[in-house]
């Protein structure tokens, strides 16, 4: 059985929560929005740009769906650090593709001469 807090707890937490997410959403659309236009050609940034949208629009509501379907089912303290493991693994795979992609685009402007 679940313990009765106090309603303004509650709600201190989920408004801190939001201004968490706000804030890592802020961060991360800027730096995808800077990738797209570094990598993407200029006459496809605006198609680039519109999948990656509806993309971020998609995961967020089959995310709410599934977490709605299987809220009942599920422990949410296991659930939040399983997310948190999967999060980060995630990012780090980021961090090691975009090293990647880094060395690339420097390996393709070297010119004849061996210069940069």
């Amino acid at each position: 059985m679940r313990e009765k807090t106090e309603p303004r707890a509650d709600r201190a937490q989920a408004e801190g929560a939001l201004i968490v997410l706000g804030a890592g959403f802020a961060w991360y659309l800027s730096r995808s929005q800077a990738l797209i236009q570094r990598v993407a050609a200029e006459h496809a940034r605006g198609r680039v740009t519109g999948v990656v949208g509806m993309l971020q629009e998609s995961a967020a509501l089959v995310c709410s769906a599934g977490i709605t379907a299987l809220g009942g089912l599920v422990l949410i303290q296991p659930f939040l650090v399983g997310s948190a493991v999967l999060l980060t693994v995630a990012g780090l795979w980021g961090i090691r593709a975009g090293a990647r992609h880094r060395r690339i685009v420097r390996t393709a402007f070297v010119d004849e001469a061996g210069t940069r």
